[in-house]
C-alpha cells in the first residue's frame, strides 16, 4: 500500500493541487486525468522525488517503476535494451508477437516508428520487477488495437503479480473498464472515485 499523507503542488505563481490521505491500495489499478498542465506528470515524478514542484508526505518502501512520457531508450536495438535489464526476451516471447514487434528486436532503434518504440518500452516497463508501475501516457502513440493487446497484457501482469499497484495517467479516450479508480485532477484538487 502506498499512502500519500499530504501533497501540494505549486509553482512561483499558483497552486496546481493539494490533497490529504490519498491510499494506493496494493493489486488496484488507478487512472489519473485532467486538463494539460494540472501536475498529473509531477505526481507521478514526485513519487520519485524527481519533481522540485512538489512537497510530498508518503509511506512507502517497494520497488517503483516509472515509464515517463518521453522514457529514455538506450542505443543499439530493442533486443539489446531489454537485454540491458535483465529481461528475457524468450519469458516475453508471447508478448512481443501479440504486439507484432518480433521482426523488430534487432533493428536499430533510430529506425522505428515512435509506437514500436512505445510498444518496447511498455514491455520493458512492465517485465522489471516492481510493486509499483507508474505509467505516464503509455499508449499515446499506439493504434486502438495495439492499446487493447496492452491492457490485456497488463491485466495478465496484475494476475501473476495480484499486489501490484498500476497508476496511468491517461489523455486520450481511456478504457475505464481496465481501471479501478479514477484520480481526478481539478480545481487545484484531487478527486478520488471508485469506478
Amino acid at each position: 500500500m502506498l499512502k500519500i499523507n499530504k501533497v501540494i503542488a505549486e509553482t512561483k505563481s499558483k497552486i496546481l493541487y493539494q490533497s490529504e490521505n490519498i491510499i494506493f491500495k496494493d493489486g488496484f489499478k488507478y487512472l489519473i486525468t485532467g486538463e494539460n498542465g494540472v501536475g498529473k506528470s509531477t505526481f507521478l515524478k514526485s513519487l520519485l522525488n524527481l519533481s522540485e514542484l512538489v512537497e510530498m508526505d508518503f509511506n512507502y518502501d517497494g520497488k517503483i517503476i516509472y515509464q515517463d512520457q518521453d522514457s529514455f531508450f538506450y542505443k543499439r536495438t530493442p533486443s539489446d535494451n531489454f537485454k540491458l535489464f535483465g529481461i528475457k526476451e524468450k519469458r516475453i516471447k508471447d508478448q512481443i508477437e501479440r504486439l507484432n514487434i518480433k521482426n523488430l528486436l534487432n533493428r536499430s532503434i533510430d529506425t522505428l516508428s515512435g509506437g514500436e518504440r512505445q510498444k518496447f518500452i511498455f514491455l520493458r516497463s512492465i517485465n522489471i520487477k516492481s510493486d509499483i508501475l507508474l505509467l505516464d501516457e503509455p499508449f499515446s502513440k499506439l493504434d486502438k488495437k495495439s492499446k487493447m493487446i496492452c491492457f490485456e497484457i497488463l491485466n495478465e501482469i496484475i494476475l501473476e503479480n495480484p499486489k501490484k499497484i498500476i497508476i496511468m495517467v491517461s489523455h486520450d479516450d481511456p478504457n475505464y473498464d481496465f481501471f479501478d479508480y479514477h484520480l481526478k485532477f481539478e480545481k487545484q484538487s484531487i478527486k478520488m472515485m471508485k469506478i
